[in-house]
């Protein structure tokens, strides 16, 4: 039985007569890639990637092929979040944080100022 799993032209995973062979892995996946093999002989080929990156989203497709049957399946992996922390710029905290700071002490103003023109309105 072999299973290759592809993004692109470069090689994801490769798995072939019950090994796992990583000679011709991709650099930017070595390391990061298992074939979870629990249910591999119900035709279930689940791919699991670590430290996922940026990088990492793309089309993949997945080559199946046992001697008597061959198949092949792709999907479309999308990555959310990319560093959303790291690109926030430093100052942008500092800023956000003292507009929120002159809303609140210009609410508070408003609030003072109904209050003392309803307790002077109330004592004439």
């Amino acid at each position: 039985m072999k299973v290759i799993w592809f993004q692109s032209l470069e090689i994801v995973h490769h798995y072939e007569d019950g090994q796992d062979k990583f000679d011709d892995q991709s650099p930017k996946f070595q390391g990061r890639t298992e074939l979870v093999k629990d249910a591999i002989t119900r035709g279930n080929v689940t791919l699991r990637i670590w430290n996922i990156t940026a990088a990492d989203k793309g089309h993949y497709k997945c080559h199946f092929d046992d001697g008597l049957y061959q198949e092949e399946a792709g999907f479309e992996l999308f990555v959310s979040g990319e560093e959303t922390e790291q690109q926030i710029p430093w100052w942008k905290s500092v800023t956000d944080f003292f507009a929120e700071f002159w809303i609140l002490l210009f609410v508070i103003f408003v609030i003072l100022i109904l209050l003392l023109t309803g307790i002077t309105a109330q004592t004439e």
